[in-house]
């Protein structure tokens, strides 16, 4: 989610400081977009990484990105299935940044049904569900919690009965 990438989110700080104290190990994956893109490549991996990296260019005036070319990473599906895995091994991911995660991939018809993306991910279609409502409160809900991140799956049944009961009252 994007607010993983922003300045002050002390996760990105702490990568930010062992980057910039030793480098990076890990270089970002890169693949070739089509002719006639605005870009010649298309980021799949390592956001934050290169969030660091061009934080650190700009603050030094220069610092190279490694990055590693993968033509063959063509198949969407494949390519955020690993992102998930990637991010869910590294840090639990908040039920907002999965629910944003999951709705994203079904808006962009990556998954069609929430069925075949509790299959991909081994999650259940319940918890699809529940990570997709946490996602889906209205703007004012999301906003009241100040880091949407800090919504706990605990709490969605209890917005979404009072949501339903009286949406402006809450």
């Amino acid at each position: 989610h994007e607010l993983s990438l922003k300045a002050q989110d002390p996760k990105l700080q702490q990568l930010k400081e062992s980057i910039s104290t030793n480098g990076q190990d890990t270089p970002v994956r890169v693949r070739p977009v089509p002719p006639g893109s605005a870009h010649s490549f298309e980021l799949v991996e390592g956001h934050r990484r290169l969030a660091v990296c061009l934080a650190l260019d700009a603050e030094r005036g220069g610092f190279a990105i490694l990055a590693r070319l993968d033509s063959a990473a063509t198949d969407n599906r494949d390519l955020v299935l690993k992102m998930y895995r990637e991010n869910a091994e590294r840090e639990n991911l908040s039920p907002f940044e999965c629910g944003s995660m999951f709705r994203s991939w079904l808006n962009a018809q990556i998954f069609t049904k929430q069925v075949e993306l509790a299959r991909a991910t081994g999650l259940s279609e319940a918890t699809i569900h529940q990570y997709l409502s946490v996602a889906e409160l209205p703007p004012a809900v999301i906003v009241a919690f100040g880091d949407p991140r800090a919504i706990s799956l605990r709490w969605v049944q209890d917005i979404s009965r009072a949501l339903k009961a009286d949406e402006s009252a809450v």
